[in-house]
């Protein structure tokens, strides 16, 4: 194979990843964020474990899926599909389930506004 061939073979495979590029790294940020989301709620039990376990698991599927395009791999598309599933999963547990009524901690808010206060270092006086 002579080297204009390997060229132009070499710029035909870069140019499919430009244009997936985007879409790969979106992706990916998309993916992390994910399973940072579903790790917080399973780690704070803020919903039933199982949904935050399974919404881990697919947001873990989600990025193995998108990072095959990185390896030059075609991207999986049904391993996104859980992701799918765990989503329309917290959704309706949430509207059903709402926010939960809890007063401010007054101790808490007490200390949060009363250092503000006293916090004056224009006032601050030097004995000397």
């Amino acid at each position: 194979m002579d080297a204009a061939k390997r060229t132009g073979r070499f710029i035909g495979t870069l140019i499919p990843i430009q244009m997936v590029a985007g879409f790969v790294f979106a992706r990916t940020a998309d993916g992390v964020t994910i399973v940072v989301l579903y790790a917080a709620l399973y780690r704070f039990a803020l919903v039933p474990r199982v949904i935050a376990g399974f919404g881990l698991v697919a947001g873990v599927l989600m990025l193995s899926s998108v990072g095959m395009a990185l390896l030059g791999h075609d991207v999986v598309f049904p391993m996104l599909a859980p992701l799918g599933l765990s989503q329309l999963a917290l959704s309706p547990w949430l509207v059903a389930k709402g926010f939960r009524d809890q007063a401010p901690r007054p101790r808490a808010l007490h200390w949060f506004l009363h250092s503000f206060a006293t916090f004056a270092p224009h006032r601050a006086r030097i004995n000397g």
